[in-house]
């Protein structure tokens, strides 16, 4: 079962930007860890010394620790830990103590619970420190706006519940799943096969092992999540995700691949209910032990098999991004090594995106290429979007109010693609006549240029 949530989670398409975007956008860094530091809650409730439950404990506070600080979007999932320790603490309370009161067996299942929702508390508390304290003082553009809006909190929630609902997960998985098919070569039909019947034989054969194990694993730990309350953990994981996004209304919930990273708590909380499912207790009923072994097995191999096809499905503009970043990367070593001493350089007649995955966007991403690949750091480097603004010394890259970038006509060069031509831009007028000749094949507004040539215009008198 560990095994099947585990490619279940890896492979769901729900969250494929998490798969795809692993370096840039540090989701799976931050899911690692908090896995990591529900194992070591969960091992720190399991019967060992004081000294080893403190040092488990630690553990546990430091990995959530460093998941938040690494990216807080599994802030919510605290709640998890939590619930975990309160059911751990109550199975085994109720079990032993004979004859208190309810009150008497809440207070101590809550007293037991403390360490592990401290655990969890803190990092918080110190997350929340740092940004409302510390973030502000360095820098005004790392921070986003938050407030509670009821409706924007519950309609962010709903929205959320409504995308893990089988009719549209089904929905949205089998659409990408065809598209994978579309135009699929023998050696991906090979890999795909390959992968499922991996997978299967994996499942089946650590299922077995299971069963010969449970009695082991029953004495290392004796109270267990399984069955309907871990699919009742699991329904309350993906309710909960979704709470952090409710405030802020910049990050609805939705398939779109680009901002889809925000489903990866609810598809650990899927993989829970799904777990929750095989591992029932049908230990009286042989014939129905027998069928939830073998739909183990089966829908691993329907898991892996569909995930994968709706992987390659939303892979390809993935893949149109990276051929197109490799032919930026490599004219830029062939034909811009002899730019001047802090140069500016701005990528021209680029798409930014290739339908739902980044290309080059901006200082951000393209800055550093060019110095990467030119081994410089002096070079300035940007891309040519509606968020530039002319001025008589150069044009500058502004977002949202905040100064990204500063480009000066003194030493401004356009990398125009696909050629990657090196065009010299030392006035207003070149820069528009540039772009107006070299720049308008991937959606650049007209709009935008219209203004800069009535800017230009504007300076030349």
């Amino acid at each position: 079962v560990g095994f099947f949530a585990a490619v279940f989670v890896l492979l769901c398409p729900t969250h494929d930007s998490s798969h795809y975007w692993v370096v840039c956008s540090s989701v799976t860094l931050s899911f690692a860890l908090y896995l990591a530091s529900l194992l070591a809650t969960i091992v720190a409730l399991s019967p060992c010394s004081n000294s080893g439950k403190i040092g488990w404990y630690s553990l546990s506070a430091l990995l959530f620790l460093l998941s938040l600080f690494n990216y807080e979007i599994f802030m919510p999932l605290a709640a998890v830990n939590i619930v975990v320790a309160l059911y751990f603490s109550a199975t085994g309370r109720l079990a032993v103590l004979e004859g208190p009161s309810k009150l008497t067996a809440v207070k101590l299942v809550a007293l037991s619970s403390l360490p592990s929702i401290a655990t969890m508390v803190l990092p918080v508390v110190a997350l929340i420190f740092y940004l409302k304290l510390i973030v502000p003082s360095i820098s005004s553009a790392s921070m986003r706006a938050i407030h509670f809006d009821i409706f924007v909190f519950l309609n962010t929630v709903l929205k959320g519940i409504e995308l893990n609902t089988p009719i549209s997960f089904c929905h949205f998985v089998f659409a990408r799943a065809q598209e994978g098919l579309d135009g699929l070569s023998r050696s991906g039909y090979i890999a795909i096969f390959a992968i499922t019947a991996i997978t299967v034989a994996a499942v089946g054969w650590l299922r077995q092992g299971e069963a010969l194990k449970a009695a082991d694993i029953d004495a290392k730990l004796p109270v267990t999540i399984a069955g309907v309350p871990l699919i009742a953990l699991g329904l309350f994981t993906v309710v909960v995700s979704y709470t952090i996004f409710g405030l802020c209304p910049d990050y609805p919930p939705t398939y779109m691949t680009l901002f889809n990273r925000i489903n990866t708590g609810a598809s650990f909380g899927l993989v829970l209910l799904f777990s929750g499912v095989f591992s029932l207790p049908l230990s009286k009923y042989r014939w129905l032990r027998a069928i939830q072994q073998y739909s183990l097995v089966v829908s691993s191999a329907v898991f892996a098999m569909v995930f994968t096809l709706a992987d390659v499905g939303l892979s390809k503009p993935w893949i149109a991004s990276w051929v197109t970043q490799k032919h930026i990367q490599r004219k830029l070593t062939e034909e811009f090594q002899g730019l001047p001493k802090d140069a500016s350089l701005l990528l021209l007649n680029c798409p930014r995106y290739v339908m739902w995955a980044p290309v080059y966007d901006g200082v951000w991403d393209f800055q550093n290429t060019v110095r990467i690949f030119l081994g410089r750091k002096d070079v300035n480097a940007g891309v040519v979007s509606e968020r530039l603004v002319l001025s008589k010394d150069g044009v500058k890259d502004i977002s949202h109010g905040i100064e990204c970038g500063a480009y000066p006509f003194r030493s401004l060069y356009l990398l125009a693609a696909p050629d990657c031509s090196s065009l010299r831009a030392d006035t207003p007028e070149k820069f528009v006549k540039f772009v107006e000749r070299d720049g308008m094949g991937f959606g650049l507004r007209q709009q935008a240029v219209n203004g800069w040539k009535l800017e230009a215009a504007r300076l030349a008198r």
